[in-house]
């Protein structure tokens, strides 16, 4: 009992004075497991209903993470003023709210005529989520729905889709600042000023802007297409305003900046058609006949099932190499223009075969030694 009394006494002992009511270790250590539970429950909540709704929703990365904190917050906050009004503070909720809402609606920047506060920013973030979420369910509906029957490709209805995204975007976030009493024009001032300050800090940047407008406005690139960039070789997957992902044979997401498509070379694999012509060299020795070489190796690609028909294969008959007569076979596909590696390794294959049969040799490198005997 003794025990009992002495931790009644710990528990009892005031702290501090908050308002009319004396703040106990009682009370504080009330608080801390009462906001310890609420945030375990959250975050159990979080990762059993709201992900897998995002996910479910196609909702994924930045976005959802933010969208997921938010709520986090929101629950933490609501269940909080709960356990402080059950708490043995002498405040209600509604005092609680109270004087959360004086602190949320102190003025923190003036713009004009008006002042940004907390509850400003609050009401900005939690709108711009939304917007973002109806966007990018706006630029799924284009890309899926809106052209489904027409005979526009892939890469068009991406860059449609992209375009009336960031003119939603746009539009959007100028109706929400309004509703929020922010003052646009001076935030025009504001931002001219900050732009002419930063321009030369942020002139990567505004030029991948630039770039990425450009290239979803002309259309050297677009998704799908087979493209090399700066030694980079892989399908458009996404074109964003900064930047273009491109994924490579090897599963590997490349982030190119945009300006590289506009200033840069570019080879564009798909621009114009899907069938490109590729080139594989191979050598046979001296002693072959050159035109039952381009005989045979021409039938060898003409049986192969991935080379086209027309137009026909061609072997050239490129120089006199220092041991090897040197040839090139040169092909045109369609089936295999995103993995020529494997269609050069195959019909090489084939070719070593085809030749090995008709008893003509693939030479090496070799070197006659001439020794001179004489006197020393």
């Amino acid at each position: 009992m003794d025990y009992l009394v002495g931790l009644q006494k710990i528990l009892s002992t005031t702290v501090m004075v908050f308002g009319n009511s004396a703040v106990t270790i009682g009370t504080i250590l009330f608080l801390a497991i009462g906001f310890s539970i609420i945030i375990v429950a959250s975050k159990n909540m979080q990762k059993r209903l709201i992900e897998p709704f995002l996910v479910k929703n196609n909702l994924k990365g930045s976005l959802a993470e933010k969208l997921c904190m938010l709520l986090h917050l929101i629950l933490i906050g609501g269940c909080g003023i709960f356990i402080i009004d059950r708490s043995e503070l002498d405040m209600t909720a509604v005092q609680i709210l109270h004087v959360i809402n004086q602190i949320m609606s102190e003025p923190l920047i003036p713009i004009g005529k008006t002042s940004v506060t907390l509850w400003s920013i609050v009401y900005v973030s939690i709108l711009t989520i939304v917007l973002l979420i109806i966007t990018g369910r706006l630029q799924l509906w284009v890309v899926d729905n809106a052209f489904q029957k027409s005979k526009i490709d892939v890469g068009t209805r991406y860059g449609v889709s992209m375009i009336a995204k960031y003119i939603v975007l746009g539009l959007g976030f100028m109706v929400i600042l309004q509703s929020a009493g922010i003052d646009l024009s001076s935030l025009t001032i504001m931002a001219g000023a900050l732009g002419l300050g930063l321009s030369f800090g942020l002139q990567n940047i505004v030029a991948n802007f630039v770039s990425g407008f450009t290239i979803l406005m002309e259309r050297p690139v677009k998704v799908g297409d087979r493209i090399e960039v700066d030694g980079v070789l892989g399908n458009v997957s996404k074109i964003k305003l900064r930047s273009t992902t491109i994924i490579t044979n090897d599963n590997i997401e490349i982030i190119v900046p945009n300006t590289e498509f506009i200033s840069g070379k570019v080879t564009n694999l798909s621009h114009s058609s899907k069938e490109i012509r590729l080139n594989f060299p191979f050598g046979v020795s001296y002693n072959s006949d050159p035109k039952k070489v381009k005989s045979i190796v021409e039938q060898v690609a003409l049986d192969h099932k991935g080379i086209l028909k027309k137009p026909v294969p061609m072997l050239v008959f490129r120089e006199f190499g220092e041991s090897s007569l040197n040839f090139e076979i040169r092909v045109w596909t369609k089936e295999y223009a995103k993995t020529p590696d494997i269609l050069q390794s195959e019909l090489l294959f084939a070719i070593f075969d085809a030749l090995k049969e008709n008893n003509i040799e693939i030479p090496f490198p070799q070197r006659d030694i001439h020794i001179k005997s004489g006197s020393l």
